[in-house]
């Protein structure tokens, strides 16, 4: 008997499950596929997002750049500007549909091909300022010094807001 493709996927996915459940009791829990379904919830939207763009047969390599560029402004809007963060994830996202509203007219419209813009688009995603500031920190796992003499860890959101400013 052969097993296909998607059954040898879906025996993979099951022996991952299980050999996790054997290691960790509570991997199976309520909490932790609660927790786990969060944070798939990102991942998941950019796939379907995806599927939309290769569908025609085109690629789009800045989706991840875009998404971590939301996440930098709507922590900027959070932290420096003292926004509601239900707000700013709303501002940010808007942001991020503009921006890629905008790449899409000129794959369209001026019939740039979809490799090169969104390559472009991941470059300049990746190269936001706090991009440039905190990514090469978080990358030596030390904390970076800010102008406002303070000390900003990668891992907070404080930190994209305050390299955010010292970079602009």
């Amino acid at each position: 008997m052969r097993i296909t493709r998607e059954a040898f996927m879906v025996i993979a996915l099951v022996a991952i499950w299980a050999f996790f459940a054997w290691q960790a009791p509570v991997f199976l829990s309520a909490r932790n596929l609660s927790l786990l379904s969060i944070e798939l919830a990102v991942t998941a939207t950019l796939a379907l997002g995806m599927l939309l763009v290769l569908l025609p047969g085109h690629i789009d390599l800045s989706a991840g750049s875009g998404v971590g560029l939301a996440g930098a402004v709507a922590a900027v809007l959070i932290t420096w500007h003292g926004m509601p963060a239900p707000l700013a994830l709303v501002v940010a996202v808007v942001a991020t549909v503009a921006v890629w509203a905008l790449i899409g007219a000129l794959v369209i419209v001026e019939r740039v091909p979809a490799f090169i813009i969104t390559l472009g688009g991941l470059l300049v995603f990746r190269r936001a300022p706090p991009a440039r500031c905190c990514w090469r920190a978080a990358a030596r796992a030390m904390p970076i010094h800010c102008s406002r003499r303070t000390s900003c860890h990668p891992s907070l959101a404080g930190c994209w807001a305050r390299c955010w400013s010292r970079c602009w």
